[in-house]
């Protein structure tokens, strides 16, 4: 099923990319929620987008709704558990190698004060925090968290992320004519203008998150400079 013709931009963009996601989208998914937290794929290109847009062509009839959360769900749990299974087995010795490849070493500190924080509720929370969710399975895993806690906050935070985003993608999908009106009756030009003021807002809140969690990670590179090597 295609979308209704227009010549909206957001439009023009869904259909461009609406094949691949027509012959290709149950694999997609799988592979966007298993790569994201067990391979860090997740520092790149996040899960919630792919499984947002898979919603959204089930909601005009490409996909199915039901298999895109389930797809999404089961790739999550395998991913997140194979996370856990590369922490605990070879984690901590490639940190300890290989530390200071894209701050990674500080970047566990981080996550790991976290787990001090908020416990195993820490792998719930960051199912919708990107920077923090890439890492947390592989950090459970070198602090060698409980297995059968780890699994039960995993099985909570995979269910509610694929639904959550699945289905968000999926309301837009089924409301697309009335999305498409409003597009065209604000105009191109209107919504390009939109478009920009969200894109600048988007950058500068990426830009001052990144700036406090490169605090965060300088805070502890000076701190373990100053404890120096055990």
């Amino acid at each position: 099923m295609v979308l209704v013709a227009s010549t909206s931009i957001v439009e023009r963009i869904v259909e461009f990319i609406q094949p691949l996601f027509r012959d290709w989208g149950y694999l997609i998914v799988f592979l966007a929620a298993f790569l994201e937290r067990s391979l860090l794929v997740g520092l790149v290109i996040p899960g919630n987008v792919v499984v947002m847009l898979a919603g959204l062509y089930a909601g005009v009839g490409d996909l199915n709704i039901a298999w895109i959360v389930a797809i999404a769900f089961i790739g999550s749990l395998l991913g997140d558990n194979l996370g856990y299974l590369i922490g605990l087995k070879l984690g901590r010795p490639l940190i300890d190698k290989h530390g200071d490849f894209m701050r990674m070493g500080a970047r566990v500190s981080l996550v790991e004060t976290y787990f001090d924080k908020y416990g195993g509720a820490t792998i719930l929370i960051a199912r919708f925090v990107t920077f923090l969710g890439a890492l947390v399975c592989p950090v459970a895993g070198m602090s060698m968290m409980n297995f059968r806690r780890f699994l039960y906050y995993e099985l909570l935070g995979s269910l509610l992320w694929a639904m959550a985003f699945g289905l968000l993608g999926y309301f837009c999908g089924l409301n697309r004519d009335l999305i498409i009106k409003v597009f065209n009756y604000v105009g191109n030009t209107l919504l390009i203008i939109v478009l920009a003021i969200a894109a600048v807002a988007y950058v500068v809140h990426v830009i001052r998150e990144r700036r406090a969690i490169n605090i965060e990670l300088d805070t502890i590179d000076d701190q373990e400079l100053l404890e120096g090597p055990e």
